[in-house]
């Protein structure tokens, strides 16, 4: 340790350098991706992603040397919320919001709206997202918009709500752009328009919305606000599967099973109808079931047509030796089809024969003797 390391720390201070190393610790351990201010090279961190173990002591840290920096208290509540410690967490994001961090009064509202570390209050948290969706912040002007949309905290409203959302989507937030296609398909606070909601789901889809990946490939489908097309709607579900959405994953095997916008493919269907099925989608439980049971057909029938094929091979032979028998041959030659299998007998008198009980028995319905 320098001399001047040991001098700053004898005096309980630390040195600019240090002060500036505790709070990258912070920046890296809980940044929030959202937050424009954090610094250029820190690129945030999901909230499920927190480490609070770490996070925790290193915004303390961050916040001890720097009390009055509002994205520090910010961050703090963060690692605090992540360590369920939510009593502190609220109290940290009270100290960043009085300083009218927005990210801080949105995280806020969330509290009171859910209920976390305080009596669930909509009217609060209705309070705090409209002073961060005022100050610009997407994530909040949508969250406005589901309270008006719910009737949460305030009278139910969807012109207000589909306000709210256009603020959003006009700024590219996805959620906005998803919320105001599902008002314009829906005819919610706005004339139903279908080609409207479509392009709204588009550019949210293009950005990984997952509801919207799934409604663009139902729309595609049916032909709703878009000319119908299967292989576009396969490739939408596709989208929205390949992210876990259990209805996108059921329509997708569905699709396999009808070979539409896909090749046919009961491997396939079954594959996606499991992994809804695991999510206890219970439209793809029953397709399932419905597949295993036609795969139980399909096999039995197969087997059955194996026979078939055997017993009509022997019925030649058989048929033959009936209509000919003892050599005395008469009536008419026919040619009968069944199974693609032609069998060409020759009509005779027949009245005692080694193959009698065979021939009535197992060929009676495909043997029509005729007279001609």
């Amino acid at each position: 340790m320098s001399l001047l390391l040991v001098f700053w720390t004898t005096l309980g201070l630390q040195p600019a350098f240090a002060q500036s190393d505790m709070v990258r610790r912070c920046n890296l351990a809980t940044a929030s991706a959202d937050d424009v201010t954090r610094p250029h090279d820190i690129p945030g961190v999901a909230f499920d992603q927190i480490n609070p173990a770490v996070a925790v002591p290193a915004c303390e840290a961050a916040v001890s040397a720097n009390p009055g920096v509002a994205r520090l208290q910010f961050e703090l509540g963060r690692a605090l919320e992540a360590a369920k410690r939510l009593g502190e967490a609220r109290a940290a994001y009270e100290r960043a919001a009085a300083k009218d961090f927005a990210l801080a009064e949105a995280n806020l509202a969330t509290l009171y709206r859910l209920g976390e570390g305080v009596p669930k209050d909509y009217v609060k948290s209705m309070a705090w997202y409209r002073k961060a969706a005022d100050q610009g912040l997407a994530s909040a002007q949508v969250n406005v918009g589901h309270l008006y949309y719910e009737g949460d905290g305030v009278a139910k409203n969807y012109a207000e709500a589909m306000k709210w959302y256009r603020r959003a989507a006009d700024q590219g937030d996805q959620d906005g752009q998803a919320k105001l296609g599902e008002m314009y398909f829906n005819g919610r606070g706005v004339q139903k328009d279908p080609s409207q909601a479509f392009d709204w789901f588009r550019k949210a889809a293009e950005q990984g919305n997952v509801d919207s990946q799934s409604m663009l490939g139902w729309m595609y489908w049916e032909g709703i606000g878009v000319p119908k097309d299967n292989a576009q709607a396969a490739s939408w579900f596709r989208k929205a599967a390949d992210q876990g959405d259990a209805d996108a994953q059921t329509a997708l095997g569905a699709m396999y099973v009808d070979g539409e916008g896909v090749p046919k493919d009961n491997g396939k269907a079954e594959f996606w109808y499991r992994k809804a099925a695991a999510q206890g989608n219970t439209v793809a439980q029953s397709k399932l079931k419905g597949l295993a049971n036609l795969a139980q057909v399909n096999q039995e029938t197969a087997a059955q047509e194996t026979r078939q094929a055997a017993l009509l091979a022997k019925r030649k032979e058989v048929g033959d030796l009936v209509c000919n028998a003892d050599g005395v041959v008469w009536g008419y030659v026919e040619r009968v089809y069944k199974d693609k299998i032609q069998i060409r007998y020759q009509h005779t008198f027949f009245v005692s024969h080694p193959y009698d009980e065979l021939f009535w028995k197992n060929y009676n319905e495909v043997i029509v003797c005729s007279d001609k």
